[in-house]
């Protein structure tokens, strides 16, 4: 919940810059874990379908920095 409040409160703002795209991409891997662990009940998965979720919530939010990352250098 703090953590969706504060993502919410940095978007009122109109916040930007690499290192609040970097905050901000970290909340939503921090919670993408979470809901993986705990709403979807993979916790205690092992195999294929963990993996691709896992996969899927630390690659896109890596695909999203980097390009940011590239388009700000």
């Amino acid at each position: 919940m703090v953590l969706t409040l504060t993502t919410a409160y940095i978007g009122y703002l109109e916040l930007s810059g690499l290192y609040i795209v970097g905050f901000l991409l970290l909340t939503v891997t921090v919670k993408g874990q979470l809901v993986i662990d705990h709403y979807i009940g993979l916790k205690n998965v092992r195999g294929f379908w963990r993996l691709a979720m896992l996969g899927f919530v630390y690659v896109i939010p890596g695909i999203i920095f980097t390009g940011y990352y590239l388009t700000s250098v």
